[in-house]
C-alpha cells in the first residue's frame, strides 16, 4: 500500500500495519479488498451499491449474523469507510484494478479486436460477464469463444460464479464438452466423478481418462505437519515406477 494511501487510512483511525505474528490482513487491507470485491459483486461503481447490498453481501460471503465483520470492525465503521475510501480515490485520482472494469461498462468502451477469447470463464466476475455482454452484443465480433470448468470454480468470494458459464447461449452458438482427462489415472478420474455428481448445480460430464490406474491415499489425520512426508512417499512412488 503507498504512503499516500496509509495516510487516508490512518486519518480515519484504521490501521495499515499488521499485527506481530499474525496472517489477518490489516484494517486497511479488509477495506481495499472488500471494495474490490463489491465491485466485481454488482458490477457498478459504489456509489451506485446501497448500504442494504453491502449489508446483504456480508451476509452472503462471510455468513454475518451479527453486526461485525470481525473484532475489530463493526459493519457500520466498513461501511463508512468505503464511502470515505470511494471518495478520497475520486478526488485523488486514484483507482484500483477493478476500477478499470466499471469504467468499460459505464463508458460502453469497446476492444478494437474481431476475434475475442475468455478462458477460465467458471471465475469471471459479476463486472467481468457484464463487459463480455456489452463486447458481443453491442459490438460487431467475428468470433467469440468462451472456455471453462464450472466444477473449479474457486473465485466466489470475488463475486464469481459458474452460472454464466453453465448458461451462456448468444444466437448461433456452439459447445463442446472436453471431458478426457490426460493427467489423472482411471481410477482418480472415477472417484471425482463420484466427488462432482454431488454438485447442486453443475454442468453434465463424464471425465474419463485411459491411463492406467493411480494410488488413492487416504490419510484421515491430515495436517500440515503430514505435508512434508507425503511429499517424500510421492516422490519416492514415482521414482520406482
Amino acid at each position: 500500500m503507498s504512503g499516500l494511501g496509509k495516510d487516508f487510512f490512518s486519518s480515519i483511525n484504521l490501521s495499515s500495519k499488521k499485527e506481530e505474528d499474525s496472517d489477518e490482513k490489516s484494517e486497511a487491507e479488509l477495506i481495499v479488498d472488500i471494495y474490490s470485491s463489491l465491485l466485481n459483486t454488482y458490477g457498478k461503481s459504489l456509489k451506485n451499491i446501497s448500504d442494504s447490498d453491502i449489508e446483504q453481501y456480508f451476509v452472503d460471503i462471510y455468513s454475518l449474523k451479527n453486526y461485525e465483520i470481525n473484532e475489530r470492525l463493526s459493519v457500520e465503521t466498513v461501511i463508512s469507510s468505503l464511502r470515505l475510501y470511494d471518495k478520497w480515490k475520486i478526488k485523488n485520482e486514484k483507482y484500483d484494478y477493478v476500477d478499470s472494469f466499471i469504467k468499460v461498462i459505464e463508458q460502453k468502451i469497446d476492444v478494437p479486436c474481431k476475434v475475442l477469447i475468455v478462458d477460465e470463464a467458471q471465475d469471471l466476475s459479476n463486472a467481468q460477464t457484464k463487459i463480455i455482454d456489452l463486447w458481443i452484443q453491442e459490438f460487431d465480433k467475428d468470433i467469440f469463444i468462451i472456455a471453462g470448468d464450472d466444477d473449479q470454480t474457486v473465485h466466489e468470494w470475488n463475486g464469481a460464479k459458474p452460472d454464466y458459464l453453465i448458461n451462456f447461449n448468444y444466437g448461433n452458438t456452439s459447445t463442446y464438452k472436453l471431458e478426457r482427462t490426460y493427467r489423472l489415472p482411471k481410477n482418480i478420474a472415477n472417484m471425482c466423478n463420484e466427488i462432482l455428481k454431488t454438485i447442486g448445480f453443475r454442468e453434465e460430464k463424464e471425465i474419463y481418462s485411459s491411463k492406467k490406474d493411480g494410488e488413492i491415499i487416504y490419510n484421515p489425520l491430515f495436517n500440515l505437519h503430514n505435508v512434508p512426508e507425503l511429499i517424500e512417499k510421492f516422490c519416492n512412488s514415482n521414482q520406482t515406477n
